[in-house]
């Protein structure tokens, strides 16, 4: 949301002549601010709080033009002061829980407009921003309630009607929400950034014409107006107009040549099953950003996901041309070799990139699971034991070292191995409770020594991910165990023949992604 601009608000009422402008000093800044001369009205009420540092009226009003020239953060401290000084005093709360929306400080604001909230003067402009700031957190039930509560004003203010619109679209009111967007549009006050507001909406939507026109009207009203080149792709993408999003990105890319707009095409392309865009957007990307680490993931994963191991592994190594010390593309380059089960050469390339940084857990974890995957269980349990000794706080390095240690105890019959993986694999859930593979592998482990503990972990598995035909075929075999007969017959059903084949394959550990690592490493 590009935030609005809190001087429809604030100069209504001081030119209305209300109750917080009546000290007859004010006259002479008032003209000033009724004839657009801000800074001499600025002037004016700065001498007068020289003389009364406490009057309220100068420090509200002094804080309200600090905002009318877009300075909300100079401002607060006014309002806050006046505050201080008066609790009760409406108008600087008022004031402040704006000047606080308009810097993002959606807690703080809101805190102050509830506290208008049983004020009736305040009442409309309280719930109008209260609206705002719960469209924008994506509290859509809550926002609509009181975008309806502020009534008029909603209607009156852009900015507004664009967050009513969203929140109404995002409940699945579709109809209603564009019926807004057609009024709002007739409107000749909009702005740039609200014909852009009105695209996304537009978008999320599916109104991709009507969105590309509101984006071209904002370009007609500022065409250096930051992400509209972004929007424009993004749209022209989603309605599936790859070749002209594509372009368009390139276009754009001249002028910040990082690639991640031809990223942004090639992804939507690849969803839409456009293979051949897809994968010219990724090739242009490495062309305009030769230097971004990103870029070369992206294209190796699109091709190892495409079953071409050998075409990956070839831009990885021009990746690792222009970049030769980058310890993400090693770490890429070892993956994708262990993924095409070259597990000696994908070792030695994952120990040059162990030596490139202190912070080398992905690389470990990669290392251990080629060599898990290799049958090597003898040096997988030594690399990890050492790395989760290493690296305590790494959720994935304790998954997978508890992993190789479940597979050891299950071939050798070990129970001690078997508490040490589950002591790893409780620790991983405590580091990472959304990680459903840990909560899946300790299910699997309890199973015959607890099983109603193996049940609790086996359920939060198939609910962090419902597509884990293991975990649902494990749950399903329990349930029937355990006389559960017709929940386990849905489970099993669920899963089929067909996918049962392919159970063994899915519960071998995978490696990390190496998208995940912070290219600033």
């Amino acid at each position: 949301m590009r935030y609005l601009r809190v001087a429809f608000l604030l100069l209504a009422a001081i030119l209305a002549g209300s109750r917080d402008v009546c000290a007859a000093d004010a006259a002479p800044g008032l003209e000033h601010l009724r004839a657009g001369r801000v800074d001499e009205a600025l002037k004016h009420f700065e001498a007068a709080m020289a003389s009364n540092p406490d009057d309220l009226v100068t420090l509200n009003m002094i804080g309200a033009i600090l905002c009318m020239k877009d300075e909300p953060a100079d401002a607060v401290p006014y309002f806050e002061r006046a505050l201080r000084i008066d609790p009760g005093f409406v108008p600087a709360r008022k004031n402040l829980a704006i000047a606080e929306f308009e810097l993002g400080r959606f807690e703080t604001a809101g805190a102050h407009l509830q506290a208008l909230i049983d004020v009736p003067e305040a009442r409309a402009q309280a719930s109008l921003f209260l609206g705002m700031i719960a469209s924008e957190s994506g509290r859509h039930d809550e926002a609509i309630l009181h975008f309806e509560s502020a009534g008029e004003l909603t209607g009156s203010q852009p900015r507004g009607l664009i967050a009513f619109s969203r929140s109404l679209a995002a409940i699945g009111k579709a109809d209603v929400s564009q019926e807004i967007l057609a009024a709002l549009r007739t409107r000749e006050d909009l702005t740039a950034p609200d014909l852009v507001d009105a695209a996304e909406v537009a978008t999320a939507l599916g109104r991709y014409d009507e969105a590309l026109a509101d984006l071209d009207r904002a370009a007609s009203k500022d065409a250096d107006l930051p992400g509209l080149s972004r929007l424009r792709v993004e749209c022209l993408a989603k309605a599936g107009r790859h070749e002209q999003a594509l372009a368009l990105a390139g276009r754009a890319a001249t002028k910040s040549p990082d690639g991640s707009l031809l990223s942004l095409v090639a992804g939507h392309a690849e969803r839409a099953g456009d293979l051949d865009v897809a994968i010219k957007g990724l090739r242009e990307a490495i062309q305009v950003a030769p230097h971004s680490e990103d870029r070369y993931i992206e294209l190796s994963e699109f091709c190892v996901k495409y079953r071409n191991a050998d075409l990956a592994l070839d831009i990885l190594d021009i990746g690792l041309q222009h970049l030769p010390e980058s310890y993400r593309l090693l770490v890429q380059k070892g993956i994708t070799l262990g993924q095409a089960q070259r597990y000696e050469p994908a070792r030695q390339v994952l120990s040059r990139a162990i030596d490139r940084q202190a912070d080398h857990s992905v690389a470990l974890t990669a290392l251990g699971v080629s060599l898990i995957l290799a049958g090597d269980m003898r040096k997988a349990l030594e690399l990890l034991g050492a790395g989760a000794d290493r690296f305590p706080n790494d959720f994935y390095m304790h998954y997978i070292y508890g992993f190789a240690l479940d597979r050891s105890r299950a071939e050798d019959g070990d129970s001690a191995l078997g508490a040490l993986a589950e002591r790893h694999l409780r620790k991983s859930i405590e580091l990472n409770g959304e990680f459903p593979s840990a909560y899946f592998r300790l299910g699997k482990l309890l199973v015959d020594r607890d099983p109603e503990a193996a049940i609790h972990n086996l359920e939060a598995a198939v609910r962090l991910d419902p597509e884990s035909m293991a975990a649902k075929y494990q749950l399903g075999q329990l349930y029937l165990d355990m006389g559960r007969r017709d929940d386990g017959t849905q489970l099993i059903q669920q899963v089929g023949e067909a996918k049962q084949l392919e159970l063994d394959q899915e519960q071998m550990p995978q490696f990390r992604a190496v998208k995940t690592l912070s290219s600033a490493r």
